[in-house]
Order: structure tokens, then sequence, then C-alpha cells
């Protein structure tokens, strides 16, 4: 039997990863998948302080992909819903015990979720996305403490007039408003009362106007026909600033 010459080393084709581990750095210089998790949130927080780190500095790092960049500038709502979630998968012999009332567990919804889910959320800036995020969360505890399951069709309107709950946008614009009049009626050396009105110089790039904190505040404000002036006049009174604000928590739209 005739022994053929051995075949010549040709190149091995290189194996194509998809671009998400492609790009969020799971992939090694060999081309074979590194065992090395990506990091952790929560074991890189020196990332997320713009007075350490700067913002090319952090987008520069190997391992942010597209998604996760979009998760680093909402990290504050992400963790928010995660801690949120946590808190609620451990009462979970709770929701499903017939010993306590409805009314019972919704008290401890509002006193131990939702004080996780809206921590802190007056002073961010809540886009459409957010707002979705943590609605649906709220709709889905709130499903499981009634023990409405996916084959129980009802409205989430009528969710909310069930459990007494007011949605997600109305509690977070009235802690808004109710922080900014406590800030409006500091001294004018309060360093939170001067960031009210602090206006950043410069030169504005191409494109619309991002939008802001501030922005948001006086859109709300013009839909009660209310400007800068008139809200800091208001907020010396406390009655006439209550009355604002329930007009403007007022779920008509």
């Amino acid at each position: 039997m005739v022994k053929l010459p051995p075949s010549p080393p040709y190149p091995r084709k290189k194996t194509q990863y998809p671009l998400y581990r492609r790009l969020s750095g799971l992939q090694g210089q060999s081309g074979q998948v590194q065992k090395t998790p990506t990091p952790h949130w929560d074991s890189i927080p020196e990332l997320y302080n713009p007075q350490q780190v700067s913002i090319p500095t952090m987008l520069s790092q190997p391992w942010l992909d597209g998604t996760k960049i979009y998760l680093t500038f909402e990290r504050p709502a992400f963790l928010s819903a995660r801690k949120a979630q946590a808190a609620f998968s451990t009462l979970n012999k709770i929701w499903h015990s017939t010993a306590y009332s409805t009314q019972t567990k919704l008290c401890i919804f509002n006193t131990n979720m939702k004080a996780v889910l809206l921590y802190g959320r007056e002073t961010w800036k809540n886009s459409k996305s957010i707002i979705a995020m943590l609605q649906v969360f709220t709709n889905k505890c709130l499903r499981k403490i009634l023990r409405i399951f996916w084959l129980d069709q009802i409205m989430n309107i009528a969710l909310w007039k069930r459990t007494n709950q007011p949605r997600i946008d109305l509690q977070i614009r009235k802690r808004k408003w109710g922080w900014l009049g406590h800030k409006l009626r500091k001294s004018s050396d309060d360093i939170a009362r001067q960031a009210l009105e602090w206006n950043p110089q410069g030169k504005q790039g191409r494109g619309r106007p991002k939008n802001t904190w501030q922005r948001m505040v006086l859109k709300e404000a013009k839909g009660v026909n209310k400007t800068w002036a008139e809200i800091k006049a208001d907020a010396k009174n406390r009655v006439r600033w209550k009355i604002l604000v329930e007009a403007l928590c007022s779920a008509t739209e």
C-alpha cells in the first residue's frame, strides 16, 4: 500500500463569532471564547464617577458594547429595578400566602418595593423608556399580588383602580415637584438652590438640544400656564404650592 505524503498545512479558517461576543470582549486574540465573564456593574463603580474618569475613557473600555453603554447612562434606573426585583422575590412566601389580606400585601409593596424603585427618582431625567420599564415592573408585581395570570385579561387602568395605585410617572412628578419646592424655599446661598438656575456657558453643538431636567420642569409648568418666576413665587407659599402640585399631578393626560 502506497503511503501518501502529508497534506500541506493550510491556514485554518478563523471562527467568526457573533458581533456581541466580539464587542463585549468575550473573545480572546486567539479566536477562542474566554471563560472570564464580562465585569459586573457593581465591580467597577469608578467608571461612573465623572469626577474621576472622563466619558471618553469610560467608552474606551473594551468590554463596553452598544447595549452596555446604553445601560451605563441609564444605570440608576436599571439598578433600581433590579434591586426592587430582588426585594420582591425575597417576599414570595408573603405574596403566595392566604393568611395576609390583599390590603396588607399592597402596604408591604408600597413601603418596601416602591421605596427602592423610586429612590432618588425626583432628581433624575426620566425618559419614556425608563418610565415604561418602571411601569411594566410595577404592573407585573401587582398582578402577582392579586394572582392575576396571563389567561385573565385585565386592563392596566382596571388594575390600578383595583389596587388604588397611581401611575408611575405621576408619582415621580409629585416627588420631583415636592423636592423642587423644598429647594426653592432655601436661601440663595444654598448650592442646590443655585444649581436650579445654573446656565452653563459655551457653544451648542449641532442637532436638537438635549432634554434636561430643568427643561422637563419648565415643560410641565407650561401645561398649567406657569412661568419660572411664578413657580419661584408660589414656592414661598405652601398652600399655593400644594394646589400647584395637585394640578400638575392630576391624571388628566
